[in-house]
């Protein structure tokens, strides 16, 4: 049933794993879904079988615009998977299509997940909005936010409450980082990976984030310096996103530039080569 999945590589396996591992803890109703690059299915839940009607081997395969979505909804579908496939994180209400050819309309969250610059697969998470389901949209965003995201990234990503300290370190940032997870939960984040010079503003723009006022640091493409566990510094590209919810929650997703920066200088060397 994975096998589409796993032609896109490393990324695309831990994906299917976390999938394998996550799937058996979401309630029943909460369909589980990802998709190619291409918008072909390549795993289809349990939840996901129960909340649209078809069973996993009909829908695997099969290009997710044309099975589930109304066609006068088809067109936005495609631009949306467009985005996703460029880096953007979708969520919100959307009309889906059963397999019974009724309409439902759900609460969704699709990410997309990345091996190194390419987008290997899109994640989505979604419930329906009736009243008996209403109670798990918080779910569904933290389902969403602790396995879809976290777990199956290759990207560095921790998550930090309104203070600074470390709600989540997933498996990316154990390497990039050099820190295990259960040493780093409950600790602040910036004596962690931030050099000491640098800690002050973090803290600053950490309190400007929280209280809502102006600044650079939130939805922004950074370039960093950062601090492994064994004291030695390397540039970082760092995205900061503040989470749904109260209170204050932030995220921030980081990759290593250390071969580019060193590629970059080597450039350089070759530019200031005098000709023989």
């Amino acid at each position: 049933m994975l096998g589409r999945l796993r032609t896109r590589g490393s990324a695309a396996a831990a994906l299917a794993r976390a999938f394998a591992e996550r799937e058996r803890a979401v309630d029943a109703g909460t369909g589980v879904i990802c998709v190619d690059p291409d918008g072909v299915i390549a795993h289809w839940s349990r939840g996901a079988e129960q909340l649209w009607g078809w069973r996993a081997e009909e829908a695997v395969g099969q290009r997710l615009v044309q099975l589930l979505m109304p066609s006068t909804l088809v067109e936005e579908s495609l631009a949306n998977i467009a985005r996703m496939t460029n880096g953007e994180t979708l969520e919100g209400e959307v009309v889906m299509r059963r397999k019974d050819s009724t309409q439902v309309l759900l609460w969704a969250h699709r990410a997309p997940v990345f091996h190194r610059d390419e987008v290997a697969g899109i994640l989505g998470v979604a419930v329906a909005l009736d009243d008996k389901r209403k109670a798990y949209r918080a779910l569904v965003e933290s389902e969403a936010m602790n396995w879809s995201i976290l777990r199956a990234a290759l990207d560095a990503i921790v998550a930090i409450d309104q203070h600074g300290r470390v709600l989540e370190f997933n498996p990316a940032a154990e390497r990039m980082f050099g820190h295990a997870r259960e040493s780093v939960l409950g600790r602040e984040l910036a004596e962690l990976i931030i050099p000491p010079r640098h800690r002050q503003a973090h803290r600053e723009g950490l309190a400007r984030a929280r209280d809502g006022r102006p600044g650079r640091i939130l939805d922004e493409r950074l370039e960093a310096t950062a601090l492994r566990a064994d004291g030695s510094e390397f540039p970082v590209e760092l995205t900061i996103t503040r989470m749904h919810g109260e209170p204050p929650r932030f995220a921030g997703f980081a990759r290593d530039l250390t071969e580019r920066v060193q590629a970059e200088r080597r450039l350089a060397q070759l530019v200031r080569r005098p000709e023989p």
